[in-house]
């Protein structure tokens, strides 16, 4: 996928923690900052599609039930992901 420069305002507390971790990983400030934005967004994504099965099954699926077809197609999406090129674009590995 392409990248795109975006200015955010992060507290600093929270910025010296990312610098942490992506030196603990090997890793960019940038990578650890976009690798964290993703789960969250997959997170809020596996919600709604929980959601979305409960409200759809009209209760003939179990919690667990739900939960797995959830992941099923958590796990489709991200073997889809996986097997489309993906440009870095420049400064992906930069330090923001």
């Amino acid at each position: 996928m392409p990248k795109v420069d975006a200015r955010v305002q992060i507290d600093a507390a929270v910025l010296e923690r990312v610098d942490s971790v992506a030196a603990a990983l090997g890793s960019s400030r940038d990578q650890v900052i976009e690798n964290s934005v993703r789960r969250s967004l997959a997170s809020r994504a596996l919600r709604d599609l929980l959601t979305k099965i409960r409200a759809t099954s009209e209760g003939r699926l179990s919690e667990p039930a739900a939960t797995a077809l959830a992941y099923d197609e958590l796990k489709a999406a991200r073997r889809q992901r996986a097997e489309t090129p993906q440009d870095p674009g420049p400064g992906s590995r930069g330090s923001g």
